[in-house]
């Protein structure tokens, strides 16, 4: 597992940001999945945390506003 270097993150951020990662890279991403994966994200990352530009391109055009 990578761990950012840069910023500091909590145990349940890093694996929320594994599971995107994850989902990111899955064939057929499940919807359902993905908007569990979001709100795990918006509970334990900060606003301005670099993975979040990834990660909302690829929950919107799965169905996350």
């Amino acid at each position: 597992m990578f761990l950012s270097c840069n910023r500091a993150r909590s145990v349940p951020a890093e694996r929320a940001i594994e599971d995107a990662k994850a989902m990111q890279g899955s064939a057929e991403p499940d919807p359902a999945r993905v908007v569990e994966i979001n709100q795990r994200l918006v509970q334990t990352l900060a606003p301005d945390d670099d993975f979040w530009p990834r990660w909302r391109f690829f929950a919107k055009q799965h169905g996350v506003s």
